[in-house]
């Protein structure tokens, strides 16, 4: 990495101002607050989708039943 001005001497390194320069040029992550209202609002949904989840199996075990029934 160079840094952002020319020098006379090459001999010269500096390689503090290297790094400053590529701390300057990367993309730092963004900053991500997650309240608790969000939290809890993503718990919901899980909780609900695996409610729904046993929901479905309970209907389809109450139909095979019937269905079982009705054929005998």
């Amino acid at each position: 990495m160079a840094a952002s001005w020319s020098r006379d001497d090459t001999r010269e390194s500096f390689p503090e101002d290297d790094y400053r320069a590529y701390l300057i040029s990367r993309n730092p992550p963004p900053i991500v607050y997650h309240s608790c209202g969000v939290r809890l609002k993503r718990l919901r949904v899980r909780f609900d989708r695996a409610v729904n989840a046993i929901d479905r199996m309970l209907h389809r075990m109450i139909e095979a039943l019937a269905g079982n029934k009705t054929r005998r």
